[in-house]
């Protein structure tokens, strides 16, 4: 068995909104009763088991919450205080506030997934709600586990948990279990986004440099006081819609992400990535925007996940591995290359190559050394095969 996760667009109407939001209201108060207990001791010792007493001991009288809330979802709350705590140490909690991003965990007992006059599609009910909840996506799987629903901007959504078992995975995605016998080396570069070992460079799309002249003019009208925020309506407009355009931005990246990783994982059985320090490059100013743009860490989660699902491997080179040093025909290391030297030539074998080209030779050797080598007249025509489902995803890309 398998825990899978599922996110979906919710269309609510007003009388729906107001229960969620309602929902949302309990859950945050209960977390800022929790913080503002923690915040207030001296030192800061307080643990999840007296904040529950203190919180039960205040409610003996009103029970009003868990006409509300469930049990459970109300444990949930208390889960998350206490990884606060340990998260913050000895600083302060930051409170949850309504305008920004809330949510609300349910169980199996509070919602369930029903058919409305036996049409084709499917909708969330939950407790105390008289009118079913739409979705703007198909549903795979029926018998969810939890759910979260959440709001971002003015965006309502459900992430849903499954156990799945592995035989049931194999039939609908069989395409990705294929085994190839084919492997890969990619770099991870600045200017061309993702080299690739077979002479394609995969180009990220530039949805932060596309979004940020509006980020910036948004920010600048916000007033961050918190006296202000608390007064003015129009205020926490502008705070509404920077998180629509962070939730476009996001949305684009990972779409493309998921994209790329799947067509990776379809048509390579080993991939070999660097392993990179990625706090360090967020650190100079010089490469903060390309690094939020291509986001390689993300990449590198994703990879992984759908790696271990369909049981192929991916390899991690060594951190002082000099891959874009050592030349790829004849195995000699330079001993010194700046960053702005986008060729590499070999002094000793003359070679001319693109340096991230170079790189990503050398990660697919390290492979080579453990698998084995592939035919030539087989790299060929995979290599078409590949070309032609970029194609179809839709992905930018250039042969070298």
């Amino acid at each position: 068995m398998e825990l899978i996760a599922k996110k979906v667009r919710l269309e609510l109407n007003n009388k729906q909104k107001t229960y969620i939001e309602n929902l949302f209201y309990y859950t945050r108060s209960i977390f800022n009763y929790g913080a503002m207990l923690f915040n207030n001791s001296k030192d800061k010792k307080i643990g999840e088991k007296e904040i529950r007493e203190k919180f039960n001991k205040r409610i003996e009288k009103d029970n009003h919450i868990y006409e509300v809330l469930s049990i459970e979802s109300v444990n949930h709350t208390f889960k998350s205080i206490n990884s606060a705590i340990k998260n913050a140490s000895k600083k302060e909690i930051k409170l949850k506030k309504s305008y920004f991003k809330n949510s609300v965990f349910l169980t199996n007992n509070d919602f369930s997934i029903v058919r409305k006059n036996n049409s084709k599609y499917y909708f969330l009910k939950v407790r105390s709600l008289k009118t079913p909840i739409k979705f703007k996506e198909k549903l795979i799987y029926l018998n969810p586990l939890s759910v979260v629903i959440s709001r971002l901007g003015n965006k309502y959504f459900a992430s849903f948990s499954f156990s799945i078992k592995k035989e049931v995975l194999y039939l609908q995605k069989r395409e990705l279990f294929t085994k190839t016998d084919r492997s890969l080396g990619v770099d991870l570069g600045i200017k061309n986004n993702y080299t690739l070992s077979n002479n394609f460079i995969v180009t990220s799309p530039e949805t932060y440099n596309c979004y940020i002249e509006k980020i910036r003019k948004l920010q600048k009208k916000i007033s961050y006081d918190k006296n202000e925020l608390a007064k003015s309506n129009n205020n926490i407009k502008r705070v509404i819609k920077l998180q629509n355009v962070f939730y476009k931005v996001d949305s684009i990246k990972h779409d493309f992400l998921n994209k790329f990783t799947s067509v990776l994982i379809k048509t390579f059985d080993n991939i070999c990535l660097e392993n990179l320090e990625f706090r360090k490059f967020q650190s100079d100013k010089k490469y903060v925007k390309n690094f939020i743009n291509n986001s390689f860490s993300l990449m590198h989660i994703k990879l992984k996940r759908k790696a271990s699902r369909t049981n192929k491997r991916i390899y991690l080179a060594n951190k002082y591995y000099a891959s874009s040093k050592i030349c790829s025909n004849c195995g000699r290391k330079k001993e010194y290359l700046e960053l702005s030297e986008r060729i590499y030539t070999c002094p000793r074998c003359g070679l001319v190559i693109d340096r991230d080209l170079n790189a990503a030779i050398n990660l697919e050797k390290l492979i080579n050394k453990n698998v084995g080598v592939v035919d030539a007249e087989l790299k060929l025509r995979l290599q078409s095969k590949f070309e032609s489902i970029l194609l179809k995803n839709k992905i930018k890309f250039n042969c070298i």
